[in-house]
């Protein structure tokens, strides 16, 4: 929390094995503290035997009357996460007859606990689980907390405890449950409830809505990650229909802020296997009604689907919802859904070109994210260009803000600028500026839930760049890639992305994806088996590193290197990557671009440093000598050769320089070198004289 805080790191490892040599890796996160000072040490540790309730399979559920209540106690030190809940834990478990309000506190735990789960798990494995409707550390006077769950129906439950040692939650506890009437009766499970017991519905030409709801329904099958997003539960109910034609659509509505999920599955209930779920709308209030629909082709005629619905979270106060099955029509694709079926217009400097369609039947072969329809133009000049929708009626509510390169898309040039305005009729427009010659293609997207379907006008107008497009970079390719030469100190050669073109799609490095790569490259020869190559990234620059082995026609990804990002456009920041195991004299392959291309100017340095392997066998000490070494800090050069004035310099392993002077050194003459206060480890001492380097290696104890 401050500049002069001490933090600490533990790991306790179990399942060694004795006699082995292990390795530890530290490092100061983003290298973010002024002296980057630690300290270590490894001590043979002691992990506790996980508690008798470790596992929930091993609690015996306790009987809990209405007006009744259990208390549980126990030790929660050794706790596994066996089940997966995300903290160690351990468990309890109850069981109550009839619909019950419940109490869960650790009142009497000492010292209190300051962390714990809300959930009550049903079943183990667990199944499903109910959330706490509200908690307090008021309630116990002694500062625990307490958990207050309304109208849950008569089952079994698991409680698990967690443990937490960072927020005190750990050692000796006691938990209380109580249960009390409930003050809302715990509606009837409804008699769709489970799979086997699925409403039959009867598919016809118009919607005839059938009335549900899933209040009182318990979990028959996990939720599903759907539209992007999973509910917490889902506490399902289902329905089934035969089909009567190819194609069907299965349409419901949730009143009053029942949010559905829904989901088609086909096969029998012990081996149901989805086919399509629909999750795109969201209630606004708590009075909004919202649809959801599956438009599923491909069906059998007279085949038995199931048809799956839940209430995202059970989030509603009724869960209301009506369900209808029709015979529905899937359009054809348009003859423009590929974007290879699409012949690019030529588009002049202070011209315009409109395109027009329908994207209905639209689909997403490319794999924007969204079904799409495609247009391209060619420009032979650098151009800022503008892409609007004026004149489409109704206006869109979506679309895409990519100009993509080649089909299938090789790279995009995102918009610089969109607005609502331009256009009088309330439709995008997106601005591109400085476009470089050649051909682009446009996607349409097919967004029905924000008004994006049906007819639309598209106009593409290229004016004159008001800031001339930059010539391609000379390493804009693998195969022009420049040549650096190792060094053993930093020597930057300075470079830019500006003009580049994508050689090679964007990587997944450190957790991130560039949504494009605008790449150079590099090449060096390996001087020795262990190489640092360092970027620099000007003025919000932020650099992508990529290493390879290999050829252009056959590079093989070896590492990569995205571990910084500049907070503002005109922050520096530097990537650095170590590459070991190198064979000394192969061309090795370096790949730079700027993250999304997100920098103003795109400007950087690159350079390579490592031992120069050759410099120090060809030497092997005949003109001078290091002596001791290893040593803890003081050294003697014992120079042989001829006397004049030179250099002597030493350096890390990355290229730093530690040590520097300009002396005389005399033939026969001993020079000492204080090297106190530098950090253990192996340096390079390189005697520069009359021109000529020679090097050798130093090791500090």
């Amino acid at each position: 929390g401050a500049a002069d805080e001490t933090t600490t790191e533990e790991i306790l490892q179990g399942g060694l094995t004795i006699g082995a040599t292990y390795y530890i890796r530290v490092y100061d996160y983003a290298h973010g503290s002024d002296l980057h000072n630690f300290d270590i040490c490894v001590t043979e540790g002691f992990i506790a035997p996980p508690p008798a309730n470790d596992l929930c399979e091993d609690v015996t559920p306790s009987d809990l009357t209405v007006g009744g209540s259990v208390t549980f106690s126990g030790n929660n030190i050794g706790a596994t996460d066996t089940e997966g809940l995300g903290e160690p834990n351990v468990w309890h478990a109850f069981t109550i007859t009839e619909c019950a309000d419940l109490v869960i506190d650790y009142c009497g735990t000492d010292p209190a606990f300051g962390n714990g789960f809300t959930a009550l798990f049903i079943g183990c494995p667990n199944e499903s689980d109910i959330t706490a409707d509200s908690f307090d550390a008021t309630t116990c006077p002694d500062g625990n907390f307490s958990l207050f769950y309304n109208s849950v129906p008569a089952g079994t439950y698991y409680y698990a405890v967690m443990l937490d040692p960072a927020n005190g939650a750990e050692g000796e506890y006691t938990i209380n449950v109580a249960a009390s009437a409930a003050v809302v009766p715990c509606p009837e499970v409804p008699a769709n409830d489970m799979c086997m017991d699925a409403m039959m519905l009867t598919a016809g030409m118009d919607c005839v809505p059938t009335t549900f709801s899933t209040a009182g329904a318990t979990q028959d099958l996990d939720p599903i990650t759907c539209g992007g997003f999973t509910s917490p539960d889902a506490l399902d109910v289902f329905f089934t229909f035969v089909a009567t034609s190819e194609t069907h659509e299965i349409t419901v509505n949730g009143f009053e802020a029942a949010d559905a999920v829904l989901e088609l599955l086909e096969g029998d209930c012990g081996s149901l296997v989805s086919l399509a779920c629909a999750d795109a709308t969201f209630p606004g209030s708590a009075d909004e009604t919202t649809t959801e629909e599956i438009l599923q082709g491909g069906l059998t005629i007279g085949a038995t689907y199931y048809v799956r619905v839940y209430d995202y979270a059970h989030g509603s106060d009724l869960h209301n919802f009506d369900i209808c099955v029709t015979e529905g029509f899937i359009a054809p694709p348009p003859v423009n859904d590929l974007c290879e079926d699409v012949t690019p217009v030529d588009l002049a400097l202070g011209a315009s070109v409109a395109f027009t369609g329908n994207n209905i039947g639209a689909t997403d072969t490319e794999g924007l994210g969204e079904p799409n329809v495609w247009h391209a133009f060619t420009i032979t000049e650098c151009a800022d260009l503008v892409i609007d929708y004026c004149g489409t009626d109704p206006a869109f509510g979506n679309g895409f803000t990519a100009l993509h390169i080649g089909c299938p898309s090789e790279g995009t040039i995102t918009a610089d600028s969109f607005d609502a305005t331009t256009c009088p009729d309330g439709n995008f427009s997106l601005f591109y500026n400085s476009v470089p010659p050649g051909t682009y293609y446009y996607a349409v997207m097919l967004d029905p839930q924000n008004g994006a379907e049906g007819d639309y006008t598209i106009n593409v107008t290229a004016n004159t760049a008001v800031v001339p497009c930059p010539d391609a970079p000379a390493n804009d390719m693998c195969a022009g890639a420049m040549m650096l030469t190792s060094n053993l100190t930093c020597m930057t050669t300075a470079f830019t992305t500006a003009g580049a073109t994508q050689d090679l799609a964007p990587i997944l490095c450190n957790g991130f994806t560039s949504p494009d790569a605008l790449d150079v490259y590099f090449t060096f020869v390996a001087t020795a088996e262990e190489h640092t190559i360092t970027v620099n990234g000007f003025a919000g620059a932020d650099a992508v590193l990529e290493f390879f082995t290999g050829d252009c026609n056959n590079l093989v990804a070896v590492g990569c290197t995205d571990d910084t990002f500049p907070a503002s456009g005109t922050e520096d920041a530097q990537e650095v990557m170590v590459q070991s195991g190198l064979e000394i004299g192969t061309t090795y392959t370096v790949r730079v671009y700027d993250y999304a291309h997100g920098s103003d100017l795109h400007n950087f340095d690159i350079c390579v440093t490592g031992d120069i392997f050759e410099s120090i066998t060809e030497n092997n000490a005949s003109d001078w000598s290091i002596f001791p070494n290893p040593a803890n800090g003081t050294f003697n050069i014992q120079y042989a050769g001829e006397s004049g004035l030179g250099n002597v310099e030493v350096f890390d392993v990355a290229g730093r320089t530690v040590y520097a002077e300009r002396a005389q050194l005399n033939n026969g003459a001993v020079r000492t070198i204080e090297l106190n206060g530098v950090s253990a480890g192996s340096y390079t001492v390189r005697i520069t004289m009359n021109g000529v380097q020679t090097a050798q290696r130093l090791l500090v104890d």
